[in-house]
């Protein structure tokens, strides 16, 4: 498995959301998953 880190995109103040690029586009899911999380 190869992950790519595109970039950092601040969504809120204090959060961090980091999108990778993965084979099909789970970054968005992953960039989903992140902000539900906090």
């Amino acid at each position: 498995m190869k992950f790519r880190l595109v970039g950092a995109v601040w969504l809120r103040p204090g959060i961090l959301v980091i999108v990778r690029r993965i084979s099909g586009g789970a970054g968005r899911l992953w960039a989903v998953i992140l902000r539900d999380g906090r």
